[in-house]
C-alpha cells in the first residue's frame, strides 16, 4: 500500500486490496475519533486517507507507547478507507440521499406526526 501510495498520480485513488486481501476478524470503527492536533491540521487543507496514516504516523513519534495504542482503531480505519471498495470507491464510502426542499405534503406529515407525539402546540 505504501508503495501504491508513493506515486503522486495515486493520490486520489483508492487502493485495489484484492491480491493482499485476506480476512483478518478485525473490528475497524465507523467513525473513529482524532486527536484535536491532527483534527485541526487536515481541515486546513484536503488530506486523503492514507495522507492521515502519515499524520499520525508523524503525531505519534516520540510519544509514550499508550498514545500508539490509543490511536490503532483509527490507523485500522485509514487503512480501510484507503482501499478500494464498489464502484471504485472507498470500502468506507457511505451514500447520502441528497437533501431538497420540502414538499407541502411532507410537510403537513411531518406536522401530524409531531403533533400527535408532542401534542398540537397551534
Amino acid at each position: 500500500m505504501a508503495i501504491w501510495y508513493s506515486n503522486p498520480d495515486h493520490r486520489l485513488l483508492p487502493f485495489n486490496a484484492t491480491v493482499e486481501a485476506k480476512d483478518i476478524g478485525e473490528w475497524i470503527p465507523k467513525a473513529p475519533i482524532l486527536p484535536i492536533k491532527v483534527g485541526l491540521s487536515i481541515t486546513k487543507k484536503p488530506t486523503t486517507p492514507w495522507e492521515l496514516l502519515e499524520i499520525l504516523e508523524e503525531f505519534e513519534m516520540d510519544k509514550d507507547p499508550k498514545v500508539a495504542e490509543m490511536l490503532n482503531p483509527l490507523k485500522k480505519w485509514v487503512v480501510v478507507a484507503a482501499t478500494k471498495g464498489h464502484d471504485d470507491d472507498s470500502v468506507m464510502t457511505i451514500p447520502l440521499l441528497p437533501i431538497t426542499i420540502p414538499t407541502k405534503q411532507l410537510k403537513d406529515y411531518l406536522q401530524r406526526h409531531l403533533d400527535c407525539t408532542l401534542g398540537e402546540q397551534r
